[in-house]
This record gives structure tokens, sequence and C-alpha cells, in this order.
């Protein structure tokens, strides 16, 4: 989602820029259709870690688009894709790493090829971008503040969705809430990271405590498979499951607090537009997302797996709900002014602009 943001930027500013997508899942995935909308050629080529005609297939991709910049978001398994693309003559090469903690599963195998490609990501790149500092904490302790081409790019986002009227009694009809529940709600595709478990637990000790004025509302990619037959079998009659909607910022005028225990996120974009929308919320107090945070808000962070914690905290918003809205909302000018589209995909645009000789 931030690549297509990042192009519908690019769009808006009318800079003329001719833009591929490499998919090298092989793949188009669920977005495909919107990167096609803003002009974006796609590219299938499915790549993999040792096969050196996967490699060879690439090469050839970037060599006949004779691109002046590249741009990778996998972290450190960029490396092949920027030594390839050095071969190929690009001049600008970009590692982006997006999430706080490896994704891959640690075994001795896995780490040591991650850390022969994290060495490439330093040898092959002109630039490292990341959205938080504690991420390049992590992959390169003592490290990347002394070399120039990193840098810490923020998510962007644009405002202009958030100033929209919305029906929201519709909406609550549409989705099958009562007028009278407050809405506790969950933006996220069906993964492991985003921690789902944590959040039906809350729901659940809810429930047992009798507060039926209570719903948990579950957006994404999967959730409704995912997530619906899990809270059948805990027996859940507060949780509501979405598929995936393009009709997020109205979404969010009718939450009435945020719950977000993600266990991996860099700096997720659900809890940026939480944030600029003034909503109160409970979140995971990994490095990487009390970093994204206003610092009056420290005390709505818990340990992604502490449950009872979140109940607590879920708790007290709901029952003092005007004055946590209150102080969500003083917190607005703040993250409006520190992700403001316009600047932070202006310093993407800017790594991909200036070439180096």
């Amino acid at each position: 989602m931030y690549l297509l943001r990042f192009l519908r930027h690019l769009n808006s500013r009318d800079l003329g820029w001719e833009h591929h997508v490499l998919c090298t899942s092989g793949k188009g995935g669920e977005l495909e259709a919107s990167y096609r909308h803003e002009g974006a050629e796609i590219l299938l080529h499915r790549q993999g870690y040792f096969n050196i005609f996967k490699h060879l297939g690439m090469f050839h991709i970037l060599k006949a688009g004779r691109y002046s910049a590249v741009c990778d978001f996998s972290g450190d398994f960029s490396g092949i894709t920027l030594l390839l693309a050095r071969k190929a003559g690009v001049g600008k090469r970009i590692a982006s790493y997006r999430g706080w903690l490896p994704l891959y599963r640690q075994d001795p195998l896995r780490k040591a090829y991650a850390g022969f490609m994290r060495g490439m990501v330093r040898s092959q790149a002109t630039n490292i971008l990341s959205n938080s500092k504690a991420c390049f904490e992590l992959f390169f302790p003592n490290y990347w503040e002394n070399d120039a081409r990193f840098k810490v790019v923020y998510n962007g986002i644009p405002i202009e969705p958030y100033s929209q009227p919305v029906d929201a009694d519709g909406l609550r009809n549409k989705l099958g809430i009562a007028s009278d529940k407050v809405i506790i709600g969950h933006l996220g595709r069906h993964d492991k990271a985003k921690n789902h478990n944590t959040i039906l637990e809350v729901a659940k000790r809810f429930q047992d405590a009798g507060r039926e004025d209570i719903v948990f509302l579950f957006i994404g990619h999967g959730i409704p498979e995912g997530i619906g037959p899990i809270s059948q079998q805990l027996g859940l009659n507060n949780v509501v499951c979405s598929p995936a909607r393009i009709d997020i910022p109205d979404i969010l005028r009718i939450l009435d607090a945020f719950i977000f225990p993600s266990i991996t996120e860099g700096q997720p974009n659900a809890l940026l537009e939480v944030m600029f929308e003034g909503i109160p919320f409970v979140s995971s107090n990994i490095p990487s997302i009390k970093e994204c945070v206003h610092y009056d808000a420290y005390d709505w962070l818990v340990d992604p797996f502490d449950v009872e914690g979140a109940f607590k905290r879920v708790a007290l918003m709901i029952d003092n709900l005007e004055r946590f809205k209150l102080k969500a909302a003083k917190m607005q000018p703040w993250i409006r002014k520190r992700h403001d589209a316009t600047r932070c995909f202006g310093q993407l645009a800017e790594c991909l602009r200036s070439v180096r000789p």
C-alpha cells in the first residue's frame, strides 16, 4: 500500500515519470488493478533465492528496461536485486527496510543467508532507507548513523480523504453494527505479525465481563476466513469481520477506539491513519511503534502479548471516552505535520531523482 500511495503522489505532481512494478512472487496480487490504474506497468518474475537462471532473468529485465533507478522494498533480501541492477547499469539503487523484525524463521541457515544479503545491500546500494530509526538500530547497529546513504523516511499519509463527510449510521448498518454499540476497530490483513489472537482474547475478556455494549470490528484481507472461524470457536458474539475495503477513511469515522498489538510493524499506516483521525488507541510498545506515536500516548502502549494490560487500557478508554478522544485530538497537529504526504513522499522522490555520478 505504501508504494501505491507513493505512485499516486507522483501522478498528482505530474512529474512524467514512468514506473514499473516488478512482482518477484510471480503473481500480481490483490493491488494489481490499482497499480495499473496509476499507470504502472506490472512485470511478473518469480525470483527465488538460489536459482541462477532466475537471477539471469532478473538481470535481463533490468538491462532491457534501461532504468534510471531501482527501489527494492524487501530489506535484506534486496541485496541480489541491487547487485543485478548495478551490473545492468542502473545508477540509483535503493534498498528499503519496512519492518522492525525479520519476517523469516530464525534458523542458522536463514540468518546466515540474510547476513550475507545485508552485506550485499551495504556494498551495492546507493541509498538505504527505512521508515523508522528502530529498524536501522536492529539491522545496522553502530553503523547507520555514520553513513550518509542511510536515511529515515517516515510514511506519508494524504490528508484529503479524511476531510470528506460520512453517513455513520448507514455505514454501521452495512456492517451489521447497531447504532448504540461502542466500536473498537482493527485494520490489517490476516497475518501472524498482526497478533490477532491477543485482540480476540481481549474481546473474550469484555464478553466474559458482560460488556454487551462493545463490538470488535476486524477489517482486512483474509479476515473473514482467518478470524471468523476462530471467533466462533471461542464463542464470541462481539466480533464483526469484514474483508479489505476501499472506504477506510469512512470506517475510521465510526470507530470509538482502536487496538493494534502488532509484533513486527516498522511503521503501520493503519495506526498512523487512526492518529490522523484523532482516535484513541492501544498498541504495542515495540520500539518502531513507540517511535511513531506522540509521547503523550506512551501510556497507551503495552507488550503485544499482554492481554490483561491491553484489556485494562481499552476498558479505561471506553469508560472515559470523551476524555481520551480529546487527548487524541490534541495530538493530531503533531502527527499530521510529521507524516505530511507531500514532505514524506517528496523525500523518497528526491532520493530517486538525484542519481549519483
